[in-house]
């Protein structure tokens, strides 16, 4: 049973702060009012629905025909100067070179299909 839920029903903003202060879960008025929000969506002491996020498996093929395109120069050039650094989660830092894109993204997906169609190779799917 949701607590957070329960108390945020039975009493007002004030009192539920005073009845549940830290170190439990919520104790700020934003909590209180997303307890008291998802109670009315889902009910009191109901327990939340658990959402499933899917992830989806490319062939790593497809993924590298769809960047040696997007990395052409058909669709961007590099910038004379200029670099910026990308910081990956595992602290390590990568500089690459500033790029500007030469087409409007609808065309990059035209070309993208007729590319796909030229090599007989299936496109990435959108999601």
């Amino acid at each position: 049973m949701d607590m957070t839920k329960t108390i945020a029903f039975n009493f007002g903003s004030k009192e539920a702060l005073q009845i549940c202060k830290p170190p439990d879960s919520w104790s700020n008025q934003y909590r209180y009012n997303i307890a008291k929000k998802r109670g009315m969506q889902y009910g009191i002491g109901a327990p939340m629905p658990s959402i499933s996020n899917f992830r989806k498996t490319i062939d790593p093929a497809r993924v590298k025909s769809f960047i040696d395109l997007i990395t052409s120069s058909n669709i961007i050039q590099d910038m004379p100067f200029g670099e910026k650094t990308m910081k990956l989660s595992t602290g390590k830092v990568i500089p690459t070179p500033n790029v500007i894109r030469c087409i409007a993204p609808a065309a990059i997906v035209r070309q993208y299909d007729q590319y796909c169609d030229e090599n007989s190779i299936d496109p990435l799917e959108l999601m």
